[in-house]
Parts: C-alpha cells; structure tokens; sequence
C-alpha cells in the first residue's frame, strides 16, 4: 500500500510538471509576441518623431500620428491595466510564497525529525546487534548449560539406581537379620533352659556323693563285725540306690549333653547363615561360637566345681548381652541409613524438579528470543521502506522547489513585458489552483509521514519495553548461571575430598642424554657382556648457568629414543591393571585388596648382584598410588593430573604441591620445565590469569565491580633460615626473614603484585638467579635449599559479595636427598647436605606420625615441616609428586621415596582439623 501511494504520488508530480513546462512555453512565446509589437510601436513612434522634427510631412501624417498617439494611448492604458493585474498577482505570488515557505519549514522539521529516526535507528541498530552478539553468547553459555544439566541428569539417575539397589539390597539384609536375630534368641532361651536343668542336676549329684562320702564314714567308723556287716549291708543297699541314681542323672546328663550338642550344631549353622549376611557382625559370630565351645566344654567337664560353671555362665550372659547391645547398635545404624538414603531420595527429587523447571525456563527464554528476533527483522523493513518514502518525499519537494525558483525568473521576466492578455490571467488563476490543489497534496503527504512517525515512535517504545524484558530475562539466567557455578565448586570440593587430601604421585624420569652416552661407552667396553654400567656422575651434564630458569632443565630433558637403554638398566615395572578375580578368589595382579584397583601399581626390582656362584635372588616391591607416570609420560600427563587441584585453589581453596625426591631425579624440571614443555609453576600461573581475564570480562560486561588480584611470594629454606628471595635489598641470596608462631608463616617477607604472565617469570628468573645452587658429583646443579612458591589468588566485588573469594597456592621445590659418599660433599656442602637430610627426614617423620594418627606431630623439628604443616595436617588439599632416577646405582634413593610415597599416601586428613605443634 505505501509502494502504490508513493507511485501515485510521482505520477501526479510528473503530470504537474509537464503541464508547468507547457504553460512556461506558452508565456515565453507570449511574452517575445508583446517584446515585438512594442518595439514595433517604438519604432513607429520614433519615426514619427523625427519627420515632425524635420517639418516635411504633410497632414495626413498628423492623422497617422493622431492616430498612433490614441493607439499609445490605449496601450498605455492596457499597460497600467497589466501593472495592475501584476501587483496582484506579485501579492498572489507572496502569499503563495509564504504557504510555501511553511511548507519548506515543515520539510525541514520532516528532514530534522527524519535524522533524529535515522539516529534512533542507527542507535537501535548497535543494540540489536549488542543484543544479538550477548544472546549468541547466552545461546552457548545455554549449551554449556544445558550440557552440564544432562550430564547432572544422567547422573542423578544412576545415583537413583544405584540407590534403588542399594535399598532393596539393604531391606532383604535387614530382614534376613531380624529371622536370624530371632533365631538366635530362641537358641538363647533353650541355651539358659538346658543350663538350668544342668544345675540341677549336678546338685543332685553332689547331694548323692555327700551321702556316699557319709556312708562311707561310718562304714570305717563300725568296730564290730556284726555292725560293721549291717553296715556294709546298708551301705551296699545305700551304694546300689546312689547308683542308680547316679546313673539316673548320668543318664539324664548326657540326654542333656545331647540336646546341648544338637543345640550348638543349630547354633552354629544359624550364625554361619547370619555372617553371610552380615559380615559387620563376624566378630560377634565368632565370640558366640567361643562360647558355645565353652558351654559344650562346660557340659563334659561338669565335675568341676559349680562356683566355676556359674563364673562361666555369667561370662557367657556378658557376653551374649554384649551381643545383643551390637545387634541393637546395628539396628540403629541401618535405621539411621535408611532415613539418609530417604533424605538423599528426596534431595534427588528437588533436584530433578530443578532441571526440569530450568530446562521449561531455557525452552520458554528461546521461543521468546526467536519471536524478537523475527519482529525486529520485520521492525528493519519497515524502516527501509519508510525512509525510501521520505527521500522520494524530499526529493519531490526538491523539485517542486525548483519548479517555484523557474517560476519566479518566469515572473520576473513577464514584469518586462508591456502588455499580457487577459487569457493569460485566466490561465494564471488557474496555474494557482492547481499549485494549491498540490500544494495541499504535499501538505496531505506531510500529514501521513507525521503520523507514519509517530507510529514508529510508538513501535520504537515497544522495541525499547521488549529490550527491557529480554535484559530482566538475561539478569535472570545470570544469577542462574551463578548459582550453577557455585553448584560446581562445591561439587568439585567435594571431588578433590573424596579423592582424598594428600594425594600422591610417582614419577620415574627417562634417561637424560649424558647418561644414555655413559650407557652406550659402558656397553661398548664391556663388548656386550651385559654388565651394568657405573654411572656415579651420570647426572653431571647440566648446564651452570643460574639466571635462566630454562637453563637448569634443558639438559634434563628425556633422550630421543630411551626405550632399548631404559629396558637394559631401569629396575622400574609398570604392569597393567586388570578387574578379573583369579580362581582361588584372591586380588589380580598380587594386590592385597581390591580397593587396590582405584589405584596406578609400579613395581620395583632389587639390582642384580652376584652372589659367588649360587642362584640370583632379586626381591621385589609392588606399590599402589593415586597416579604412576613412567619415563614415557610428559609434562602434560603431570598436569592433566594436577590441574583439578589449580581448579580448586581458583575456587577460594588452600592447595599445596610439592616435589620430593633424590637430586638428580627431575623434581625442578617437573616444578618448572623449559620453554617446550613447561612445568606446574608456568601453566598454574597461565591458569590463574586466563581465569583472572574471564572473569573480569565477563563481570564487569554484566555491570558488575569485579576486581581479580594475584600476588606471588618466593621464599628459600637454606640451612633452616628461612629466606625472602624478592626482598629489594636481599642483594644475591635473599633476605632473612624469622617464622611467626602465632599462625603466621614468615614476617617480613615480600608479596609481589602481578598484572600479567611476564611478572611471574620476571619474578621467577629472579628468584632463580638468588637460590643457592652447587655443583657436587651426582648433580652439576644441586639445589642447596627448598624453594617455596607461593600464589595468592583474591576476587573482589563490591556489588555481589558471593564472588567474593581467596585461594593460595603453595608449590615447594624441595632440595634433593643425598648419600655424601656419592656426592662427595664436603665442608660447607656437607653442612648444607646434613641440613638438607635433617629437614627431609624430619619430613619423614611428619608423614610417619599421621600416619600412625599421633596425638602429637613433630612440625618443630625444622623449619620445612614447621611451614608446611597447614598443608600437612590441616585442610589443605596436598599433591606429593614423588621423583625417582631410572637408574639402578640410585635404586636404594628411588626405594626410599618409594617408601616415602606410600606412608604419605596412607595419610588421612580431616576437614578443620587443628595442627598440634
């Protein structure tokens, strides 16, 4: 409909043009016709003129003259008449001007009203294309959600499985424990019957023996044959009546030793149905079967005395009521699982009415999107179309501008002329109609763009209210998104818990090329006997420069291809784990359990060693830990490993990592690495601004004060002083600083700010550059000291203090273990060795005592331990990697970390607990 008025529009305006042109022709051809006749008449006159100046014409040139002079005289008048009718017109044409001029002011409001839509639109433009670039973003974030909540989904229903099961299987074992339980103390109660009856019987048998013993007496006390032959009648009357009666309860007593036999033989089958059923009760079951053998003893023994069988009984009603007191705690405890697994079934319900409500929210929010998008596109034609409309409009009235402009000269050029017609005024009156009927076309048009105007106003106050509601919509899945977050952090908390808080990795590094060429020169002079090669300074090739962190691990980097060497002289095993249970039902692969099988398993084998012609005998050592890395792994299996811990430090947790093992084994190059590979320090730190950056851009996007901030501090135990290296007047080797022992681990000591990745490295090429480092016979550079890296990771926010968090992250290289008859340490070496070895076995000793769950922890016994123990004993979460050499002259080292590892492995910590030091 706007197209076909437009087209109309332009047809009319063309029509009055043409019919401008004609009539613009018609006056021109007008206006030379009158231009002629007056100069005819000038002419004329001047001729006139000149012959009465001459004085030779006759009258009849007076007649002409008279005649010419009436003539003059009525083209005078027709002249004034034009005048006349000219300053009307000119009056006509004023007012004309002046409507046309309103008319070019309302074009212009048009055209400012039009720059002002243009603005609008080039405004609502960048807004529809923020809004499309922040709903693409929450279309992913959608889909990361959404991934996120099916895999909570699927997980939930095998957690709702698994809990079916569980119930089911609970309830079958608690109703098999209630028919045994019954059982049980129906056995009991025949149990106490029998016993009485035992009584019973054995005090009938003392009352026998009492008359036999009295009997006798007096048989002894006869003097007389005669009485003493009464006597002997009567005793032997009396002897014949004890033993049947004897025999009487002899016979009884074995009816009851029978029964009592039956009785423990049920007994007996009963509680080997209940420890099927129950293992927690196998103790109970055992202590039972005790004491039925001592009631069965009881019975056969039952000449003993009567004090000694109720002593007996008592210690059996003891025991079975011990008994039923577990059997009462059991009952107690299954209750107390079934209201968990209750509670547990309810919070799976809640959860699942969440994702389903979250996913109704997410279905809901896209259709609504969809919808806007669609009427913003259709919002965008409209306006192309009427702004089309208004430049066809603009330049209409450019040209009808110009038309007046042409009329105007045309006005000016007919006030020359000296007489016009009367048609000419007809045709005049009726060029001014048809400019007026144009005139209010244009005004009519003018009405219809205002009011098309204001309707797009209207629909631009709409767009802005649909704005509004998608920007409460996007606030909405913010906060959701948030709490999804917060959601993961606990959940990833309680990952790394489970998994447990010291966790322990083993890494054998490959052979390093100085070791493969002292192989290589120890094969070719044995000419291929298959000795073992010595390679007392097999560590000796690195390079001793101390300003470059790179430097000091270049040349440990694994040789090209260390598989054939490797397999000649490693005493190192990595076997594969299987789930398949062997025919005799114990654990595969000789583990002692199957909890075993969550773990990575290394085997280490004793060196060869000759012993004077008899067979060889090498022991072996399997051991089970959280992951085992061997010589082929790189440093990003050491970090995939690592990283959840990183994750956990970003998420307001206290983490700590350290590196333990004999020098030379790879525990610096592990901690910090080389420009290709690089260690846990360089990628933590990468982790830490890569996740300072998103959450800055993000927070501060949605509107939000974010502040990430991220200090590191460096400090170097040596000799059990504790040193700062980034102190600005530490000068070479760091400033001294003292340990608080009121909760904080050094005073004095520096936190340096950190904006970027190049800080830290600045700071660590520094620190390097400051730590004490020696060369000895195992190691060309021997770290003389532990280094202790520490990064502190705060998010601020002044708007949502539920950002508000603060992690640290503890990373120690510590010095290398060392036997001086292998180092050849001396003076000042050897001191720093006997501290190095102190501070190490003082560690030792830590790990030992929580492993023994001591009342009391050793953290005093050196500086190391002492600043160590929040990560030791508290609830910090601590990654042990546990380095070892490949080689077989270091077995007894690698052995001793290997030791090491598994005693901190078996460390347990608990959530809050308090350090006792």
């Amino acid at each position: 409909m706007k197209n076909k008025g437009r087209n109309e529009m332009e047809t009319q305006l063309e029509e009055e043009r043409n019919k401008w042109n004609e009539e613009r022709e018609r006056l021109e051809a007008k206006c030379l016709e009158q231009r002629e006749r007056i100069v005819g008449y000038v002419e004329e006159i001047s001729a006139l003129e000149t012959n009465c100046q001459k004085g030779n014409e006759s009258s009849k040139w007076e007649a002409k003259w008279n005649e010419q002079q009436a003539q003059l005289q009525e083209v005078k008048s027709e002249l004034s008449r034009v005048q006349d009718e000219r300053s009307e017109m000119k009056s006509r044409w004023e007012e004309q001007a002046k409507e046309l001029q309103d008319v070019k002011d309302q074009l212009v409001e048009a055209n400012n009203r039009k720059a002002e839509l243009e603005k609008a639109h080039a405004a609502d433009d960048g807004v529809a294309a923020e809004l499309q670039r922040q709903l693409t973003e929450l279309r992913e974030e959608r889909a990361d959600i959404k991934e996120k909540l099916d895999a909570a989904h699927d997980a939930v229903q095998q957690n709702s499985v698994l809990v079916q099961t569980l119930e089911s299987t609970v309830q079958q074992i608690e109703s098999e424990k209630v028919s045994a339980l019954e059982q049980v103390n129906e056995s009991a109660l025949r149990a106490k019957e029998l016993e009485h009856q035992l009584e019973t019987a054995l005090q009938d048998l003392e009352s026998a023996r009492e008359e036999l013993n009295i009997a006798n007496s007096k048989l002894d006390s006869a003097q007389s044959p005669r009485s003493r032959s009464a006597l002997e009648e009567q005793h032997h009357k009396e002897v014949s009546l004890l033993s049947n009666r004897v025999s009487t309860l002899e016979n009884r007593l074995s009816v009851k030793e029978s029964e009592l036999q039956d009785l423990i033989q049920e007994t007996t089958s009963m509680k080997e149905e209940l420890d099927q059923f129950k293992a927690e009760n196998e103790e109970l079951a055992t202590e039972l079967e005790e004491k039925d053998r001592q009631l069965a003893e009881a019975g056969l023994k039952a000449t003993k005395s009567e004090a000694e069988f109720k002593v007996q009984l008592e210690g059996i009603e003891l025991e079975l009521q011990k008994a039923n007191e577990e059997r009462t705690e059991s009952s107690q405890l299954l209750e107390e699982l079934a209201e968990e697994n209750e509670g547990l079934l309810a919070k799976l319900e809640g959860i699942q009415r969440d994702v389903q409500s979250a996913r109704e929210d997410m279905a809901s929010s896209t259709e609504r999107v969809e919808q806007l998008e669609n009427e913003l596109a259709t919002e965008k034609k409209t306006t192309e179309q009427v702004e089309e409309q208004l430049l066809c409009v603009q330049n209409q009235v450019s040209e009808l501008q110009a038309q007046l402009s042409s009329l105007q000269q045309e006005l000016s050029a007919s006030q020359e002329l000296v007489a016009i017609l009367q048609q000419q005024k007809i045709d005049s009156e009726k060029s001014i109609t048809e400019l007026s009927n144009e005139l209010s076309t244009v005004k009519s048009h003018l009405h219809h763009a205002k009011s098309e105007i204001s309707s797009l106003e209207s629909e631009l106050q709409d767009k802005q209210h649909y704005c509004n509601n998608f920007e409460n919509i996007e606030r909405e899945l913010l906060r959701e998104n948030h709490v999804l977050n917060e959601i993961r952090r606990k959940l990833h908390n309680r990952v790394i818990q489970l998994s447990g808080n010291i966790r322990v990795f083993v890494r054998v590094r490959p052979l390093i090329e100085s070791e493969m060429m002292l192989l290589t020169d120890g094969k070719n002079a044995n000419n291929g006997t298959g000795s073992r090669p010595s390679s007392s300074n097999g560590i000796s090739s690195r390079p001793s420069s101390r300003g470059s962190i790179s430097s000091r691990v270049s040349s440990a980097k694994p040789a090209s291809k260390p598989s054939d060497a490797l397999t000649y002289v490693s005493p190192f095993h990595f076997p594969a784990i299987t789930a398949d249970r062997s025919s005799n039902g114990r654990a595969p692969n000789g583990l002692t359990s199957y909890s075993d099988l969550t773990k990575q398993t290394i085997e280490i084998t004793e060196p060869y060693r000759d012993r004077g012609g008899l067979n060889p005998r090498q022991k072996k050592w399997k051991y089970g830990f959280d992951r085992v890395y061997n010589p082929t792994n790189t440093q990003d299996d050491i970090w995939e490993g690592a990283s959840p811990l990183v994750q956990s430090c970003i998420d307001g947790f206290h983490v700590c990592m350290f590196a333990y093992g004999q020098t030379g084994s790879g525990k610096t190059y592990t901690m910090i690495g080389d420009a290709q590979s690089p260690g846990l320090i360089p990628r933590s730190v990468q982790m830490f601004f890569d996740t300072k950056n998103d959450i800055e851009k993000k927070c501060n996007g949605q509107g939000q004060d974010v502040h990430v901030g991220i200090g590191v501090e460096l400090l170097e135990i040596y000799n059990e002083e504790v040193r700062d290296l980034l102190s600005p007047d530490a000068g070479t080797n760091g400033k001294l600083v003292k340990v608080d022992l009121n909760g904080h681990e050094a005073v004095g000591n520096v936190i340096a700010s950190a904006s970027s990745q190049k800080d830290v490295e600045d700071v660590l090429k520094l620190a390097q550059s400051r730590r004490c480092v020696k060369a000895t016979k195992s190691n060309a550079e021997s770290s003389r000291s532990h280094l202790l890296f520490t990064i502190h990771f705060q998010v601020a926010s002044s708007t949502n203090e539920e950002l508000n968090r603060n992690g640290c992250l503890h990373i120690i290289d510590l010095a290398g273990s060392e036997r001086v008859d292998k180092s050849g340490s001396h003076g000042a070496l050897l001191t720093e060795a006997k501290h190095i070895n102190k501070s190490l076995s003082a560690l030792t000793g830590v790990i030992e005592k929580l492993q023994a769950k001591s009342e009391h922890i050793p953290y005093r016994d050196s500086k190391l331990t002492y600043l160590l123990r929040n990560s030791l004993g508290g609830d910090s979460k601590t990654l042990a990697i546990v380095c070892c050499s490949p080689q077989q002259e270091h077995f007894q080292e690698s052995h001793n970390s290997i030791r090491f590892a598994a005693k901190a492995s078996k460390v347990e910590l608990k959530e809050g607990n308090k350090v006792d030091v």
